[in-house]
């Protein structure tokens, strides 16, 4: 199990502020039972838990089975230990140093791909892990249009958790 430090509680409250409660935005991948807008069921995330991290977590409900009540009654300490068992501790995030830690421990969530490329890149420094956040999103508007209207509350995400100015909306 992993110590809930103040640096990894921190990181925990970002995400769950990042991600808020229910929604179900149909171009959001994340919201479908299969992973992939437009097939499966919508059944929409809460405080960022997937179907997919949901059956999981429940060790035996395969993720089509997931329903939005199921989604809906997601508990904070479901959501906590979600993130710290799916994506806090696979991502390598939490051996990084602190300062580190903060910035891509969100990012974990959003995306483990970018992080777990930042712990094999030996990112040490807040602006290390700054760079490595713009350099990955920079292809980002270029994957289609559902990626577009995310984009910016991705970058203000990674910038919140860094402690810098949001961009304007």
């Amino acid at each position: 199990e992993i110590k809930r430090t103040p640096t990894v509680q921190k990181i925990i409250n970002t995400a769950k502020f990042s991600e808020g409660k229910y929604q179900n935005d149909p171009d959001d991948g994340g919201n479908w039972t299969s992973g992939v807008v437009n097939k499966g069921k919508l059944v929409g995330t809460n405080m960022g838990v997937t179907p997919e991290s949901l059956s999981k977590s429940l060790k035996d409900t395969d993720r089509s089975d997931i329903t939005e009540k199921m989604i809906r009654d997601v508990t904070k300490e479901q959501a906590d230990n979600i993130f710290v068992n799916q994506y806090l501790r696979p991502s390598g995030v939490l051996d990084m140093p602190e300062e580190v830690q903060l910035i891509l421990g969100d990012l974990a969530i959003l995306s483990p791909a970018t992080v777990r490329s930042a712990v094999k890149k030996g990112v040490k420094t807040a602006k290390e892990a700054m760079d490595h956040i713009a350099d990955s999103y920079a292809h980002i508007p270029y994957k289609g249009s559902r990626y577009r209207k995310y984009i910016k509350g991705w970058i203000n995400r990674s910038r919140r958790a860094a402690g810098m100015k949001e961009l304007d909306t």
